[in-house]
């Protein structure tokens, strides 16, 4: 139930900073979280076009600090939290799993050290 419960915060947490994200960075579409065997979620950020994420990446402090704000409301502590942090776009999930996210969301998971 606790895993529950951590999840419905982390998920509310990442709604908020969605909201925000697209008042503010054009060409940002949606979040997403995918678990992860380590337990901590690795959190993707989705954007319209490969132009648009590119604009993003390059200053990603803003992206990591809200990843940060949402897994420290939903319980969970990480020390690199750019290692739980990807970036992707609607074009690419399109390109390289044929629009299946469930299957492109994969690609972000971070391996094993």
């Amino acid at each position: 139930m606790a895993r529950h419960y951590q999840e419905r915060k982390l998920i509310r947490s990442l709604t908020a900073a969605c909201e925000q994200a697209k008042q503010e960075v054009p060409g940002f579409a949606w979040v997403t979280h995918v678990d992860t065997e380590a337990g901590t979620p690795c959190i993707v950020w989705v954007f319209d076009t490969s132009e648009a994420m590119a604009e993003a990446v390059r200053s990603p402090a803003q992206w990591l600090a809200w990843s940060r704000q949402a897994l420290f409301e939903a319980g969970l502590r990480v020390d690199d939290a750019a290692r739980w942090v990807g970036f992707d776009n609607e074009a690419a999930c399109r390109r390289h799993s044929g629009g299946n996210w469930t299957h492109q969301l994969q690609r972000h998971l971070p391996r094993r050290r």
